[in-house]
């Protein structure tokens, strides 16, 4: 390429003589742009950046004292002691403490309900939109993405005002639950087989080891369904209900029983 006015190639690097830089003119008369400053603000702190004050404080908070309580000498975090001993001068009548300590628990419920409150509308939402997600999958009639926690898990009493969670709240926890419900299902599995073997041999020694293997599994089956929420439960066939095997609820039963017992 050229200009048409001389031989001047022009191309990548090589302008029309028009377009070039005069010889003693700046190209840039307003000059270099000032450099950005930058600005420290107290939200540009990285999470987990050394703080040296807050670290020493929280360290001095829970750094166990020994304190007496009557006859006795116990070890507890100082924060622990210092509540101890304005709970104390509250009840000795110090108005001061009573005035403080009932502001911090004031303080506490409300934070407490605050994030309770948050708590509660996000898992509600969170519910609400899964659901619509799952039926318009259906509606079109492909698979729903898989949803942690699954919104079918999520419990919602609007009068109490709460929500739980009963099933893996994290994919660490959904393959915790799928190893745990495998390994019942090999369980149920194997009842079966012992079960089937049972009745097919004579031989008394040989029926003695099947039995052991089939109440051994049922308790399996039943130590890992019993502490499933009612969603993920199943029943099992083949069940043995003599001998001393395991009934289903038993251990759920059991883990109630012992609740009750630790709260007289």
């Amino acid at each position: 390429m050229s200009d048409g006015d001389d031989d001047y190639p022009v191309g990548y690097g090589k302008p029309p003589a028009e377009h070039r830089f005069s010889k003693g003119k700046s190209g840039n008369p307003r000059g270099r742009p000032r450099k950005a400053r930058a600005v420290k603000l107290p939200t540009s702190r990285l999470l987990g950046s050394d703080e040296p004050t807050t670290t020493l404080i929280l360290e001095e908070a829970y750094r166990t004292v020994r304190v007496r309580e009557g006859d006795r000498v116990v070890d507890m975090p100082v924060n622990q002691a210092i509540l101890r001993a304005m709970q104390q001068n509250a009840l000795k009548g110090n108005r001061i403490a009573q005035r403080d300590f009932t502001m911090l628990l004031r303080s506490i419920e409300s934070d407490q309900k605050q994030t309770q409150l948050e708590y509660f509308m996000a898992l509600v939402s969170y519910k609400d939109d899964a659901d619509r997600e799952i039926a318009r999958c259906q509606k079109l009639g492909i698979e729903p993405p898989e949803m942690i926690p699954h919104p079918d898990d999520i419990k919602i009493d609007p009068k109490r005002g709460t929500a739980e969670v009963h099933g893996p709240f994290s994919p660490e926890e959904k393959k915790q639950w799928d190893l745990s419900i495998a390994r019942r299902d090999e369980a149920a599995r194997e009842v079966k087989r012992a079960a089937r073997k049972h009745r097919m041999i004579r031989d008394p020694k040989m029926q003695s080891i099947l039995l052991d293997e089939w109440v051994h599994e049922q308790r399996i089956f039943d130590i890992i369904n019993d502490r499933l929420p009612p969603r993920y439960r199943t029943t099992l066939a083949n069940r043995r209900y003599a001998d001393g095997a395991s009934e289903a609820g038993d251990y759920a039963e059991g883990k109630k029983l012992r609740r009750r017992r630790a709260s007289r």
